[in-house]
């Protein structure tokens, strides 16, 4: 999605690690996150591939990690919900089925704050907790 002066919503809307993520659990016991609208697509990445798994957080730190490092020029992963794609410093999350979320791109070192974050609450909250 692009604004009339051309910059993307995440642009025009910076992700506040701090001020703008809310992970909690939800009645069922679900880790949820709430985020700023124009980075939903971070949710749904988070809620519905990742979900629960601190096994699928760390393997995606992997991959992330080797894209870092430079040990591997691109990676992509289709899960249950979202389509992740990295080409060298940039994150593209890109919604599967669901058209009223709108993809989101975010620096590679983003991303990687942002799913060691999940995986830490996941850690610190344990299963079901």
């Amino acid at each position: 999605m692009t604004k009339d002066d051309g910059k993307s919503a995440q642009q025009s809307n910076p992700l506040d690690l701090e001020g703008a993520l809310k992970m909690y659990r939800d009645a069922n016991g679900d880790p949820r996150v709430e985020i700023p609208e124009d980075w939903a697509a971070l949710g749904l990445f988070l809620e519905s591939d990742l979900q629960g798994s601190v096994a699928a957080c760390n393997h995606l730190l992997g991959g992330l990690g080797s894209v870092a490092d430079g040990v591997i020029e691109s990676f992509q992963r289709t899960g249950n919900a979202c389509r992740l794609s990295l080409t060298g410093e940039t994150a593209a999350i890109a919604p599967l089925f669901d058209e009223t979320v709108p993809p989101c791109e975010l620096a590679l070192e983003r991303l990687i704050e942002v799913v060691s974050r999940w995986c830490a609450f996941l850690q610190n909250e344990g299963a079901g907790a």
